[in-house]
């Protein structure tokens, strides 16, 4: 507001107040929410992912593959990302007959070293061949992906050999990692290009409806998932 913006593209911080963008409001600057919004503000304009899809694709990939003790590392409340994501990760499950526990969202900031450190937690707790450590982990980004998985190896436990790993973004990254990563796709570069065409339109009609735009997401399947491990581990349960 001090530096005469025309408008705002935000995404906001977790737990940030409506009462944050009231300065924007009072003089009818266009706020376009991005990847993450508040709920209670319908009349902006948004581009977000379709992230409980993202999750429930993620955990639905590794159900079928025979796993049944799944766990999301990654996020935390507070934001919508976060709430829509876990959403999604349980309704997968619950539809596949998996009980929901709280314990199956491991919370952290979705860092790569904080993936590590949340696995970690989660094997200190149950030790290799114990019956609740999980066989698939889907992870709340790629980089929670990387950090999951680098953890599971100090263990001894190969991701796509022992266990089944399936992270959220498509980063470069991802295909390079070895194994490289399962993983569902964000669409970052496509948010910022639709977000910026939204404030153009904006500026330039500024009494058109608001535009809330769900981009979908796309699973792209390599190695880290595994599979052979999760059926054995089915055949087992049976």
């Amino acid at each position: 507001v001090s530096y005469g913006a025309e408008a705002l593209l935000v995404s906001p911080p977790p737990h940030m107040p409506d009462h944050v963008l009231l300065p924007m409001r009072e003089r009818a600057m266009p706020v376009i929410y991005i990847s993450r919004y508040l709920r209670s503000d319908d009349d902006a304009d948004r581009v977000v992912n379709a992230d409980a899809v993202a999750t429930g694709t993620a955990a639905g990939h590794l159900i079928g593959l025979g796993h049944r003790r799944i766990v999301l590392i990654g996020g935390q409340p507070g934001t919508t990302v976060a709430e829509d994501r876990v959403s999604g990760f349980r309704a997968a499950l619950e539809t596949a007959g998996i009980n929901w526990s709280d314990t199956l969202w491991q919370q952290c900031r979705p860092r790569l070293a904080e993936g590590a450190g949340a696995v970690s937690d989660i094997l200190d707790k149950h030790a290799l061949g114990h019956k609740d450590q999980p066989t698939g982990y889907v992870c709340f980004n790629d980089l929670v992906a990387f950090g999951t998985m680098n953890a599971l190896r100090t263990r001894g436990i190969e991701p796509g050999r022992d266990v089944g790993v399936v992270g959220i973004g498509g980063t470069d990254e991802a295909m390079a990692f070895h194994p490289s990563l399962t993983t569902v796709l964000d669409n970052p570069a496509k948010i910022g290009r639709i977000a910026a065409d939204t404030l153009l339109t904006r500026l330039a009609e500024p009494a058109t409806p608001p535009r809330h735009i769900t981009l979908a997401s796309k699973l792209v399947i390599r190695n880290s998932c595994g599979g052979k491990a999760a059926r054995s581990a089915a055949q087992r349960t049976i």
